[in-house]
């Protein structure tokens, strides 16, 4: 278990971690989340499909910083803090990204998964 504090009025509250997942980000991205950016950042040497990590929210002290998240694009490039439209799941083995909906071709007997089943692309095996 985790102690949380939710603040005034509400006060802590011990959790399973199982019950929390990350604040929710603009554009919908969560703290960890893999992403590629849509657009070039000449400025940062950053390029249209650069993979970086989302940190968590905007670091900047401007009126747009609600619909930013600060993304670690790595060695040689930094962190940019990126409108969340600007950015998509990073692109995994097969073309598809983190929240995609899948239907399974064949049956996995020792998973009780059966050919047609649909389940939720998580990230990278």
């Amino acid at each position: 278990r985790v102690l949380v504090d939710f603040g005034d009025g509400k006060g802590r509250l011990n959790c399973f971690g199982t019950s929390l997942q990350h604040e929710v980000l603009a554009g919908g991205w969560h703290k960890g989340d893999r992403v590629s950016i849509l657009i070039d950042h000449a400025p940062s040497n950053i390029s249209k499909g650069d993979v970086g990590t989302v940190l968590g929210p905007s670091d900047l002290k401007q009126a747009d910083a609600a619909d930013r998240v600060l993304v670690d694009f790595g060695d040689g490039k930094g962190r940019l803090n990126c409108f969340g439209t600007s950015l998509q799941h990073e692109v995994l083995a097969g073309g598809w990204h983190k929240g995609d909906r899948v239907s399974i071709l064949i049956d996995h007997a020792p998973s009780n998964i059966s050919k047609g089943d649909v389940g939720t692309v998580l990230g990278p095996s």
